[in-house]
């Protein structure tokens, strides 16, 4: 009987670990899916998330969120900041504007700016003004510029201005030089036209 519940065991495992997972979703409960969140292995996390996501479980998302900004690695905090997005959560903008300043790798900081371009109101306009400030990846302060102006969040025409003057990347400085002329402030003609004398 023991050498029998073993094989059963062995082969649950060998199944699972065939599907590339790190347990079989369909061999556990939603509750043990929900407690795999906190689980000291990276990948049962990041299986868990996927599954609990697929299956839309609302009371997962607290957690979820959690992981998405406090995780130790990037892909479950990436892949917790996607599965929010997937159910439509309620935190969603919040946890997106948190991993779009703060976190620590390029991939996770691009979901979340890529969240508030599609998701989030004005509102969010500080938290992308900051990232075209702050985040050290040309890219990503480009891409942080080209929302403003996208948009039209007025309330980062001085990020986007300067930006627009002092940013060391040339990229940069043409992306927020166009997002400000879209967001068409009237008090900035003077500074647009001050950077354009500047650039020629």
């Amino acid at each position: 009987m023991r050498a029998l519940a073993l094989a059963l065991a062995l082969a649950l495992l060998l199944a699972a670990a065939q599907a590339g997972k790190a347990f079989d979703v369909d061999q556990v409960s939603v509750q043990e899916m929900i407690g795999f969140l906190d689980h000291g292995d990276w990948h049962f996390r990041l299986d868990a998330c996927d599954a609990l996501a697929d299956r839309r479980i609302r009371e997962a998302e607290p957690t979820i969120a959690r992981l998405a900004t406090e995780d130790p690695h990037e892909r479950v905090r990436g892949r917790c900041l996607g599965a929010l997005k997937e159910m439509g959560a309620k935190g969603l903008v919040p946890t997106a504007e948190t991993a779009a300043r703060a976190d620590s790798h390029e991939d996770v900081r691009t979901l979340g700016l890529g969240i508030l371009e599609e998701k989030a109101t004005d509102t969010s306009a500080p938290v992308v003004a900051e990232v075209l400030l702050r985040d050290p990846e040309p890219g990503l302060r480009r891409k942080a510029a080209i929302i403003l102006g996208k948009r039209g969040w007025s309330a980062g025409g001085e990020a986007l201005a300067e930006a627009a003057l002092g940013d060391p990347d040339d990229g940069v400085r043409k992306e927020a030089l166009e997002s400000l002329i879209k967001v068409g402030r009237a008090e900035q003609g003077a500074l647009l036209h001050r950077i354009m004398l500047e650039d020629r």
